[in-house]
């Protein structure tokens, strides 16, 4: 879970747009 949320942190531009895609 801490590994993503450091994915979140650097990228969250490109995690928002996932969320929104629903994936």
């Amino acid at each position: 879970d801490l590994s993503f949320n450091n994915l979140s942190g650097d990228v969250p531009e490109s995690f928002e747009d996932l969320k929104k895609l629903d994936f």
